[in-house]
């Protein structure tokens, strides 16, 4: 099978840069250099105390980055020494962190960035250092691309307050339990599941939340040391702020590793026109289709680990020209996959597979590199035997947030692979024929799940969703075909307006598509989740997100032994508002029972809540404001028959009030009750006035 996919001769060289040109191999340093390595070694350490002295080390992010992108020479720009070199890092960094977890230091941004720049100085004694500044016109397409993506999703991140942003995730109860281990790997200074004993004091025992894949969260908390050049433990709503921009910009990681994959799969067959509709077309989808409902369901390992694949079917497709660069990328692809979301791990690792089996000549040429690289990607091991006892085959029923992708577009995106890969010389290219298998590849495995889902409980649910955005993103990069597709016109030597005055009519149609005639994830059409978050700015509930910030700050790290509960308003508001409350102080271990408790679709009476109080094993601290505010019921059926209640109320009145359900259990548990009784706040006051003038018009569907 291989075989059919096997690289031609004449396209061995293709990526290969002619001698002369910024990508190519230049001499490299013969031997080691004492006096130049002993400086460059002790700079590694020297330049990071400096830095933690005056407080910022956030510059060495940056100084780490390009140095590893000055060590990459098997590419032809800039663009792809910096995709190459972050994964690079990334793959090191998950796998640093084990050493992190132990050593005596922990996380401290002086250790990790003193071994770090370690390494790239004893890489950069055996050869030169070298930034590649010629950007071609096809890897500025893609820089545009990356930058209007970047721009749009960041763009309402910056017009909103702090509240603002926690508001689009705070329907995504998921992005509530990142927050915890990203938070959990800061407080106990490593990997959760190396400090396991130490983790379950934040998280609840039995949930498998303290073995999760956490590759990216730990490097999350890795940069928010950097960034505040401290090791000190920060306040939960300023780690929370933290985690939102980490999370968008994991959003924009993905689209621009799925761009530039697209980009490089295509290679020199696309010249500036096909490049740009291309680009244009894949970018718009990703912005104004289903990746941003990805994004907003508040996965933000997943987008890392999509991101990484993408990337994998890339190089995979058309691989680097040094096979020692190549494999170690491959390695690094394999670690971080696995350290993000190893759902994607069966696909990358065929994926890897075919790639040594298509050049195992090359490959065997290169053994000590080979070898390196076989123990770098053994590390992709560590997540699975970690989590063995939740490696099951019923972890694959398990339901979750909705998040299936437009079945029809990603049917059309198919169509357009297809159609390219069938043209003369589509199926001919050997890095389409990879990009074919790799789509094959991440197909099989989602139809695989879903037959297992539907033998065994008769539907499809979460980890089918989640096995289909690996589909998407796979047949993203394999629209690289439709190059082919696009017809060639010649603009050489003419102005850069008149070179995209061809192409217009189909960028134009190209953004109604996805933007206008709801071939996004949405309700209806024409207001989905890109323009909820940018156009109507509706998505979340702001007071919810205030009153979880607020409460957080008011009772910080634990809440002086006490669990705080919102009831203070409608029952969503208190539901998010004690969710989100309860991670932001560090109280999740001792209120995830009340979380379900008080879940929005859940209607229950006050012995119940009385359990609950006593399953908690802690004092319990109730924020009471509203009088007529009811979340509890006594004839669930009553609820039903109710058509314009209090919209704090759940229409049955012969249940207790919030207020009265908080006395009456003082009443009886003294010593584990306190209440808290706030004003009712303006937005409360003018949705009651609305409610009052309105009760006897409302008309509800019977």
């Amino acid at each position: 099978m291989f075989s059919a996919i096997a690289r031609s001769p004449q396209h061995a060289s293709a990526d290969e840069p002619a001698a002369g040109e910024p990508g190519a191999a230049g001499p490299t340093v013969g031997g080691l250099r004492y006096p130049w390595v002993l400086a460059g070694l002790a700079g590694a350490w020297l330049v990071p105390f400096a830095t933690h002295a005056i407080g910022v080390d956030a510059i060495l992010v940056p100084l780490i980055v390009v140095a590893a992108m000055s060590l990459v020479h098997s590419v032809r720009s800039v663009l792809d020494q910096f995709m190459v070199a972050t994964v690079l890092l990334f793959g090191a960094t998950v796998l640093l962190g084990l050493l992190a977890s132990v050593w005596p230091w922990g996380l401290h941004p002086v250790p990790v960035a003193g071994t770090e720049l370690t390494a790239l100085v004893l890489i950069a004694s055996r050869r030169r250092p070298r930034l590649m500044m010629r950007l071609r016109i096809p890897d500025r397409l893609a820089l545009l691309s990356i930058g209007m993506i970047t721009l749009l999703a960041l763009t309402p991140f910056i017009r909103y307050d702090l509240a603002g942003r926690l508001k689009v995730m705070l329907s995504s109860e998921d992005f509530a339990r990142h927050f915890v281990l990203f938070d959990s790997i800061g407080l106990v200074n490593g990997y959760a599941f190396i400090h396991r004993a130490e983790a379950l004091r934040y998280m609840p025992a039995g949930y498998g939340l303290e073995t999760y894949p956490q590759g990216a969260h730990l490097v999350y908390q890795l940069l928010y040391r950097f960034w505040r050049s401290s090791t000190a433990t920060p306040d939960g709503v300023a780690a929370m702020d933290w985690l939102l921009w980490c999370h968008v910009m994991s959003f924009v990681f993905m689209c621009a590793a799925v761009v530039w994959a697209v980009r490089r799969v295509a290679g020199p067959a696309a010249d500036f026109g096909r490049t740009a509709t291309v680009l244009g077309a894949v970018a718009a989808y990703l912005y104004f289709g289903d990746a941003t409902a990805i994004y907003l369901g508040g996965f933000p390992n997943e987008l890392i680990g999509l991101g990484l694949c993408a990337i994998l079917v890339a190089v995979v497709a058309r691989p680097l020209h040094d096979v020692r660069e190549q494999v170690l990328l491959v390695a690094a692809l394999l670690v971080g996959v696995s350290f993000t979301y190893y759902l994607f791990l069966p696909t990358a690792g065929v994926l890897a597979v075919a790639y040594l089996v298509v050049n195992r000549k090359r490959v065997g040429r290169r053994r000590w590199t080979t070898a390196l690289a076989a123990v770098t990607a053994s590390g992709a091991l560590i997540p699975l035997l970690v989590n063995m006892r939740a490696n099951t085959g019923t972890k694959l029923l398990l339901a979750g947030a909705h998040t299936s992708l437009k079945a029809p577009v990603l049917l059309a995106l198919l169509f357009v692979v297809v159609a390219g890969m069938l043209t003369r010389r589509g199926w001919r290219t050997p890095s389409l024929r990879m990009a074919g298998f790799a789509i094959v590849t991440a197909s099989v495995v989602a139809a695989g799940i879903a037959a297992y889902q539907q033998v065994m409980i008769g539907r499809t649910t979460y980890y089918y969703d989640k096995a289909t955005h690996l589909v998407m993103v796979t047949a993203l990069v394999g629209s690289a075909a439709a190059v082919r597709l696009v017809p060639r016109v010649h603009t050489s030597g003419t102005p850069l307006r008149r070179r995209l005055l061809p192409f217009a009519p189909l960028a134009a149609l190209t953004l109604a598509v996805f933007a206008v005639l709801g071939t996004f994830t949405g309700d209806r059409p024409g207001v989905g989740s890109w323009g909820r978050l940018v156009l109507t700015n509706k998505i979340g509930n702001a007071h919810a997100a205030q009153r979880a910030i607020d409460l957080a700050r008011r009772y910080p790290d634990g809440g002086g032994g006490k669990v705080t509960i919102d009831l203070a308003a409608d029952k969503e508001t208190n539901f998010y508002s004690t969710l989100y409350l309860s991670v932001m102080s560090r109280n999740y271990r001792s209120t995830v029972g009340w979380y379900v408790f008080m879940a929005t679709w859940q209607r229950d009476d006050i012995a119940r809540m009385e359990q609950e109080l006593l399953a908690t094993g802690r004092p319990v601290r109730f924020v009471v404001a509203d009088p007529d505010a009811r979340f509890l019921v006594v004839d669930r059926a009553a609820v039903l028959r109710v058509s314009n209640a209090y919209p704090a109320d759940t229409g049955d009145g012969r249940a207790m009030t919030n207020i009265e359900a908080a006395a009456y259990l003082q009443s009886r548990h003294p010593d584990q009750v306190e209440i808290v009784t706030e004003n009712m706040s303006a937005w409360q006051t003018a949705a009651r006035a609305t409610w009052e003038r309105d009760k006897d018009t409302v008309v509800v569907p019977q």
